[in-house]
């Protein structure tokens, strides 16, 4: 693949930015980052394709304006270049096309924190020979694949997916025999492919709410995940990498179950779990988002009904996970679970060391990068300064035996999405003060009380 020169500094751009953020995954940077007042191509390109800003075609390289104009991502109006509906982000090298703005609709092509650590696990996998992408989206990780494999077909059900991906395979010039088909995995039979890459929507949304196809996955959120599994297990490819999101407990997914119920006993099967959260981390976004889709429901209705189809069931955590399946292996099963424990409802008491709350603040920026996923979709950055502004009331009452929960659910009240993503911070700020011996575990939990515990199905 041969990308134009203007676009490789767009995404070498883009790549260092993200470089300098806490959130090393997030595909999509702040409005106005780097200084509007930078000036060049590279940096008028940024504001163009990435912020949606119109440009001027002047201030453009010549061959990177013919390349917006061909592909579509870009009209023209007099000397301006006006971006359409998609913006482009990059990753690693590659520059793609997608809706930045989420949430608003059931066409909508998504790239998010899942699909840059996809396309990371795709681009480390090196896979060979003939790959099938299902659920191509922008077409990010079929053309990660296409840098080592024979042939790449994208497969999306979605129109606009197809369009994403037209205009993401002209931006990086396109590769030989790499191409995106509108359709269906189940409705293509066993396939006559090596590899399956994919990265399938993990939401679990109940049946008659209505959420963005990019992420709704039924009512347990396996919907299509289980789906893929059970298509993977009666084809003839040789290897499987995927991305998957799972309900369960603490200490495991539910859907290393299914794995083992679907799969081949001789099947070598690794997951990587890297995020492990309480599941109303989770059910807070999906409330926000769906609430937006269901006028008929308030935010509120919508998280009491996802968190006690959840936490009726016995699945109180939420995990993100990748896959590797290789058939016709030695029936290996691996499970490693990363990701910090959380703790919401541990309770604290004072430990042996005096640490200054200079010190303590300063030490969990350093650590901002071990919060998931979920704690930036729920604006962490306030969360977490709103907590270090308030350290000194914070620590007196860590100490006095109250948890990252208590402590949340008073400062947030009935906003689920601030109290959710206050006691991540919470929760590390505490990490922070153990580590040095400020603080220390004392037994049992706390829930708080009068006020409302958003943590648990009410009535419960």
């Amino acid at each position: 693949m041969q990308t134009n020169e203007a676009l490789l500094g767009f995404g070498a751009l883009v790549d260092l930015v993200r470089s300098r953020q806490a959130d090393v995954w997030e595909p999509w940077l702040p409005m106005g980052d780097p200084d509007p007042a930078s000036d060049g191509p590279v940096a008028a390109l940024l504001r163009l394709m990435h912020h949606g800003e119109p440009a001027p075609a002047a201030a453009l390289d010549a061959a990177a304006v013919d390349l917006l104009l061909g592909s579509g991502f870009c009209t023209e109006e007099g000397d301006l270049l006006v971006p359409g509906r998609f913006r482009a982000t990059a990753f690693r090298g590659l520059v793609v096309a997608a809706d930045r703005d989420y949430g608003h609709g059931g066409d909508e092509v998504h790239v998010g924190n899942e699909s840059l650590r996809y396309t990371a696990a795709v681009l480390a996998a090196r896979p060979r020979g003939r790959v099938l992408d299902v659920g191509c989206g922008s077409g990010i990780a079929m053309l990660a694949a296409a840098r080592t494999a024979d042939e790449v077909v994208g497969l999306d059900i979605l129109d606009s997916a197809m369009t994403a991906t037209a205009i993401s395979t002209a931006f990086n010039g396109p590769p030989a025999r790499c191409r995106a088909e509108r359709g269906d995995f189940r409705d293509i039979g066993s396939g006559d492919v090596d590899w399956v890459i994919a990265n399938l929507p993990g939401v679990p949304v109940p049946d008659g709410l209505a959420y963005p196809a990019a992420g709704a996955a039924g009512a347990d959120g396996l919907a299509l995940i289980r789906a893929l599994w059970e298509w993977f297990a009666g084809s003839r490819a040789r290897r499987l990498v995927m991305r998957f999101q799972s309900l369960g407990t603490a200490s495991e997914p539910m859907a290393l179950d299914e794995l083992e119920r679907i799969l081949p006993p001789d099947a070598d099967i690794s997951v990587v779990t890297d995020s492990t959260v309480p599941v109303l981390i989770r059910n807070a976004i999906t409330a926000a988002r769906a609430a937006q889709l269901n006028p008929g429901h308030t935010e509120a209705e919508v998280l009491d009904l996802l968190q006690r189809a959840c936490l009726d069931r016995g699945w109180d955590h939420y995990h993100c996970s990748t896959l590797h399946v290789t058939r016709a292996g030695s029936g290996v099963r691996r499970h490693v679970l990363g990701g910090a424990d959380h703790r919401p409802g541990a309770r604290y008491r004072a430990g042996a060391e005096t640490v200054s709350d200079v010190e303590i603040a300063a030490a969990t920026g350093l650590r901002l990068r071990e919060l998931p996923d979920e704690f930036w979709s729920l604006d962490g950055s306030a969360a977490t300064a709103l907590v270090v502004d308030r350290l000194p009331e914070v620590r007196a009452e860590l100490r006095d035996g109250r948890s990252p929960l208590a402590i949340a659910a008073a400062m947030a009240g009935d906003d689920a999405p601030q109290q959710a993503a206050l006691c991540l911070a919470l929760s590390l700020v505490a990490r922070v003060l153990c580590d040095r011996k400020a603080l220390e575990l004392r037994g049992g939990t706390d829930h708080p009380s009068p006020v409302r515990n958003l943590w648990l199905v009410p009535g419960k």
